[in-house]
């Protein structure tokens, strides 16, 4: 063993073995540097990721809530839009007289008709339930469901019941249940 140190540092006092100290040193020194430099470099990297994540998340929530936000302004809109277009008490008679007019444009006649008021609570706006039956051909009846649909007043059919008719061939019985909103 003595002999292989004595040999050993033979070799290191040759220019091969000076480089081959310095290139060991180089690669030692390579590592440390790695580990010290880098290390804290991951921690760093570390970080930042945890905060551009929170950012995200941050970003996330104000843009649900601009959506939010937006979609709050959109319905206060439509509502407002809506409130306008609602007849006041007095036009109710306009709108019963447009759906005796469209069943008569169809050759319908209306029969048996009954009307409800229906205060809706917690609002301005009061309903008004019409119910009536309408005897016809099937085509004109779908000419006039059509035109109740349609109309420029805000109506609801809230019911619609198809029977046979008892008198004529090839008729056809609806009861309708309608409710027009004013304010």
């Amino acid at each position: 063993m003595k002999d292989f140190f004595i040999e050993y540092s033979r070799y290191l006092r040759r220019p091969e073995g000076i480089v081959a100290i310095a290139a060991a040193a180089v690669v030692f020194l390579n590592l440390i540097f790695g580990y010290v430099v880098l290390g804290t470099q991951q921690e760093r990297l570390d970080r930042l990721e945890a905060k551009l994540r929170e950012y995200e998340s941050m970003r996330a929530v104000k843009q649900g809530q601009a959506a939010v936000s937006t979609s709050v302004e959109e319905l206060r809109a439509d509502i407002k839009k809506y409130k306008e277009r609602l007849p006041d008490e007095s036009m109710l008679t306009k709108v019963v007289a447009a759906i005796d007019d469209a069943a008569e444009r169809n050759s319908l006649e209306i029969t048996r008709g009954n009307y409800t008021p229906e205060p809706i609570d917690g609002t301005s706006i009061s309903g008004y339930r019409i119910s009536f039956s309408v005897e016809g051909r099937y085509r004109e009846i779908k000419r006039f469901v059509y035109e109740l649909e349609t109309m420029e007043y805000p109506l609801a059919i809230e019911e619609l019941v198809f029977s046979r008719s008892k008198g004529h061939t090839g008729a056809v019985v609806i009861k309708i249940g309608i409710t027009t909103y004013y304010i």
